[in-house]
C-alpha cells in the first residue's frame, strides 16, 4: 500500500492528492494493529504521517496538518527544525 501511495505522490507531478493522503491512512490504521510498529516501522510512519501533513498543508488545512507533524515530532522529538515549524504554523 505505501507504494500505491507513492504512485499517487508521482502521478500528480508530486503534489499531495486526496487519494495519496487516504491510502497513507490506511497505512497508518494498518501499523497501529501492532503497537510494536511504532518502532519497528518508525520510518513507515514518519513518511505516512508527514504525508499526509503536506496534503493537509496543500489544501490550506492547518489545524490537521498540524496534528500530523506533532506525529512526526512524537517520532523524533530532537528534531527541533520541526519542532520550530509547528510552532510557527497558524
Amino acid at each position: 500500500m505505501r507504494n500505491k501511495a507513492r504512485m499517487f505522490l508521482v502521478k500528480n507531478d508530486n503534489q499531495p492528492s486526496k487519494e495519496m493522503a487516504d491510502i497513507y491512512m490506511q497505512v497508518v490504521s494498518m501499523l497501529d494493529k501492532d503497537p510494536e510498529n511504532k518502532t519497528k516501522n518508525k520510518d513507515v510512519y514518519n513518511e505516512a504521517y508527514s504525508q499526509i501533513a503536506s496534503y493537509y498543508i496543500s489544501e490550506r488545512d492547518v489545524p490537521m496538518a498540524k496534528e500530523y507533524y506533532e506525529k512526526v515530532y512524537e517520532l523524533d522529538p530532537t528534531n527541533q527544525a520541526l519542532r520550530d515549524y509547528i510552532d510557527k504554523m497558524k
